[in-house]
């Protein structure tokens, strides 16, 4: 819910703003300094906490859970 949140607002700010040239990730990295550390450490924490609170939702209905893909053995 944090990611969608996140993204309907920086998504949002982009329509209103006009086109970009890259992503976050492309800016933070293209940037030094304390501006390109501060962007990292927020793109961090965001996903950290994004996981965090997929990991609290799982349980939840529409929470989806983990799914692995296994083939199955056919027999001949």
């Amino acid at each position: 819910m944090l990611l969608q949140v996140l993204d309907i607002t920086y998504f949002s700010w982009l329509d209103r703003r006009g086109p970009v040239s890259g992503s976050v990730e492309d800016m933070s990295t293209a940037r030094g300094g304390p501006v390109g550390w501060m962007m990292r450490a927020t793109s961090r924490a965001v996903a950290s906490a994004a996981w965090v609170e997929a990991r609290g939702l799982r349980a939840l209905p529409g929470g989806c859970g983990h799914f692995t893909c296994a083939r199955s053995q056919t027999s001949s």
